[in-house]
């Protein structure tokens, strides 16, 4: 089967079939090459043995070695087939480990390092090596190392040996060796991928004469050349040919596409069709000199158009959307094709399909919750015999000014509901605003029912998850502007009222003003830290809730606003109205068939503005069931963190902790939510064996399914057992490194200014993300986020600056100590060049 090396379909009659030989060839995907690692040591008296075995290598192979700088003899080397297009680079030296660089000429995304530590002071390798490894991450795909380390990685309790994994797994490295590589059963030999998949590693005990070190091999699969001659196509024009391919271009929708690749694409194809291409077949077919310096000249001012292309495309796109993070985020992701659009929808299930499994699975929710009518009674008594001195019976009224304002700063985002685009309205907002004030929903306590149907969103629960799976998503109500606008005004006074009355349950953090998951998970930790200074042990269980949002019972939801909230007269009314024969249904985008309509019987609309705050009081309750019974909790939303401290001899906390979950269960189906108990993970902090023992016999003996972990996901942060926090900031790290990969890729099309926006919103936010929790952390633990403070001071700048700078200014141990060495430096090179 000859290759198609030309992509245009009116060309096919002007190919010409010809030879070529194996080196000028591509490779053929998902082939086997067997890879072997062992250390010889002291090649000094071995030189005859190791020369003969180079000699008497199969003709077609070849090898590289590179000697040790610092003292005599040692070194690291490679024999390999010349297959595989192997090269040398050369790179910079470092003092506490050797380094060999094995780049694949046929396939320049993988790289492959060999590596020798020597025995010794470990505190100036884990620098040189982290820098080494963090710059090798962001510009290149593929990586494996593999080499004599000298770390007794299989040693748990060796300080350097968990300090390099840690290290390792902070970045995103594998290290696939599990067995002992030494006659004393250590592992000392390693292989370390990076995005790179290695199978059947063997290691296999060597001759004591060789070596004391075991051999080590394993499969790579690579590319590798194809056969000894292929055929090939190549285009050959003439001036009818370029007359057809003229036609064809005009007759094309090109320009009308918005992609910047597929523009990209376009491009590419009328330049190398129009100019380039017969520019080229002029300089092949007379050899003349000033034919291939045209073709030359016309490369080059295609490669310049594109590049200001991409560039002012990412400027605008960036300065367009710098206050949409969500949007700049997955956009910029797609363009550098570093992740892919995992959030698309099955093409599979239908949007009718969609409703009825939304529909569906409530039913079965509310089928599987009994209530009991006493317990509900009870609450429903105590919610009466509250009683406030001030009630909210009216809304206040809504000047131009303030819905001018109110419309001006709410997203531009459409809804195919909505009569014209929230761009025009906000356009004319001066002519729109006096319709809207004299609405008079706010008066008579009514909401128009144009107003009261969303367009559901099916969206995946997590990325990764199966898109053909319906129990993978979540329906996401989509509203007019003018719904989102009222409610916006309504929303605005309740929380006036809540706060100036102090109704708000103060453990709940969720979309309240001046509360987020990191004062949460700041005050649950604080808590903990201080009872485990005190030499207690602490028990942290989150709660996991089905559909928590959508099984919201609107009776009992409009008796809590008037007992619980002192909502009446109009503004209950309003509620009442807002509640009832509300209508939505599935879109799964705007070109499809949208589903029929049902009524929503039950739920509060997620996507809506009023959703999460009808649903906090909802939950209002819930804060004195746990205090009666001596719980520590805190809440954002629907995850509720419940946690008690005890002293190791006084376990009666732990019986309190399940009393209250219990009544939790209760109340929960008293008011139609769902808890998973199943779900509810548990983390255990201090405490020995015996302890976790006699926690575990105290849950099962009262009937409480769980599931304790050594770590835990709370409100986005990894929590384990010593609230070391190392697990948290390996994973952010890791992440970091793959955002700092994607804009790398585009970095050379950015400007400084579009440099920092993006890094700040792709990296920095991680970084700062809940990072009040670190105080306090030991520095090798924080350490590894100051690596991605300084490759972000210099990731704004030029790419290779960061490399260009003196060791003693990378290496700085803290970020203060960074910057006034930084500052140090620059002054040094200012001063130099003034003189």
């Amino acid at each position: 089967m000859p290759l198609k090396l030309s992509d245009s379909s009116v060309c096919t009659r002007n190919l010409k079939y010809i030879k070529t030989n194996i080196l000028n060839l591509p490779l053929r995907p998902n082939c086997n090459i067997k890879c072997c690692l062992l250390n010889i040591r002291s090649l000094t008296s071995k030189a005859v043995l190791v020369n003969d075995l180079i000699l008497t290598a199969p003709d077609g192979y070849d090898y590289f070695h590179k000697s040790r700088s610092v003292r005599r003899g040692g070194g690291v080397g490679v024999l390999f087939n010349n297959r595989l297009q192997i090269t040398q680079r050369n790179r910079d030296n470092f003092a506490s480990f050797e380094v060999l660089q094995l780049d694949f000429t046929s396939n320049p995304n993988i790289i492959i390092f060999l590596i020798y530590r020597p025995p010794g002071p470990y505190s100036s390798f884990l620098e040189e090596f982290s820098n080494f490894i963090t710059d090798l991450v962001i510009n290149h795909d593929k990586i494996i190392l593999m080499g004599n380390f000298n770390i007794h990685v299989d040693v748990l309790s060796d300080t350097l040996a968990n300090s390099f994994l840690s290290l390792l797994n902070s970045i995103g490295f594998t290290q696939v060796i599990t067995g002992p590589t030494h006659s004393r059963n250590h592992t000392l030999n390693l292989v370390i991928t990076y995005s790179v998949d290695v199978h059947h590693v063997n290691i296999i005990p060597s001759n004591e004469a060789i070596s004391d070190h075991h051999l080590v091999t394993f499969d790579l699969y690579l590319p590798m050349p194809s056969d000894n001659s292929k055929t090939k196509i190549v285009q050959h024009t003439d001036d009818t040919t370029t007359a057809k391919i003229i036609n064809h271009i005009r007759s094309s929708d090109f320009g009308t596409s918005v992609d910047i690749d597929q523009m990209a694409i376009d491009y590419n194809s009328v330049v190398k069709f129009l100019e380039c291409r017969k520019l080229e077949h002029k300089w092949r077919s007379t050899k003349l000199n000033v034919y291939y310096v045209a073709w030359s000249d016309c490369l080059k001012k295609y490669k310049k158009a594109l590049f200001h292309a991409r560039s002012e495309f990412y400027t605008k796109l960036i300065d367009e959307n710098h206050k949409n993070p969500h949007f700049l985020f997955s956009t910029i992701a797609y363009l550098t094709g570093k992740h892919k659009d995992k959030q698309c929808i099955s093409p599979t299930i239908t949007n009718d399909e969609f409703l009825s499994f939304f529909n569906n699975k409530l039913v079965n929710i509310r089928k599987s919750i009994v209530p009991s009518s006493s317990f509900l009674a009870n609450i429903s008594a105590s919610d009466d015999d509250i009683s406030y001195l001030h009630y909210l019976n009216n809304f206040d009224v809504i000047t131009v000014e303030e819905i001018t304002v109110l419309i001006r700063s709410m997203k531009s985002s459409t809804c195919p509901l909505d009569p014209i685009a929230t761009k025009l309205l906000k356009a004319a907002v001066s002519v729109l605003t006096e319709p809207i004030v004299n609405n008079t929903s706010l008066l008579n306590g009514c909401v128009p029912k144009a107003l009261k149907i969303a367009i559901i969103r099916p969206l995946l629960k997590k990325s990764d998850l199966d898109c053909n799976n319906p129990c993978n998503y979540r329906p996401i109500s989509n509203l007019p502007f003018l719904s989102k606008i009222l409610e916006k005004i309504i929303a605005s006074q309740i929380v006036k009222y809540l706060n100036h009355h102090n109704i708000f349950e103060k453990f709940q953090s969720g979309f309240r003003t001046g509360h987020s998951t990191e004062t949460a998970l700041t005050r649950v930790v604080n808590d903990i830290l201080i009872s485990s200074d005190a030499g207690q042990i602490s028990i942290l269980m989150l709660l996991d809730l089905s559909a928590a949002f959508d099984t919201v019972d609107h009776s009992v939801l409009l008796n809590r606003l008037d007992n619980l909230v002192g909502l009446r007269g109009t503004i209950l009314k309003w509620f009442e109205s807002y509640l009832a024969n509300r209508e939505q249904f599935v879109l799964k985008s705007d070109d499809s068939t949208p589903s029929i309509s049902t009524t929503v019987q039950y739920g509060v609309p997620q996507g809506s503005v009023l959703g999460p705050l009808l649903f906090s009081l909802y939950m209002l309750p819930l804060g004195d069931i746990i205090r009666k019974h001596n719980v520590n909790f805190h809440s954002y939303a629907d995850d509720t963190q419940l946690y008690v401290s005890f002293k190791p001899d006084d376990p009666s906390h732990v019986v309190s902790l399940t009393d209250c979950l219990t009544c939790i269960k209760l109340w929960m189906s008293n008011n139609f939510l769902s808890l998973n108990a199943s779900k509810a993970e548990v983390l255990v902090v201090g405490g020995d064996g015996k302890t976790l023992d006699t926690i575990t016999s105290i849950f099962t003996t009262n009937g409480i399914t769980f599931k304790r972990t050594d770590c835990v996901k709370d409100l986005g942060v990894l929590l384990d057992g010593k609230l070391s926090f190392v697990s948290h900031v390996n994973a952010l790290t890791k992440s970091c490194f793959l955002q700092l990969r994607s804009i790398a890729k585009m970095r050379r099309f950015l400007c400084r200014r579009d440099s920092e926006k993006v890094v700040h919103a792709f990296v920095s936010s991680k970084l700062d993300y809940c990072n009040a929790l670190l105080s306090g952390c030991p520095y090798q633990t924080v350490s590894r986020l100051q690596v991605d403070y300084k490759i972000l001071a210099f990731s704004c700048r030029a790419p290779k600056l960061w490399n260009s700078l003196p060791v003693t200014v990378r290496n700085a141990p803290s970020v203060s100590v960074f910057k006034s060495r930084l500052k140090t430096y620059m002054f040094t090179q200012v001063f130099h060049l003034v003189m």
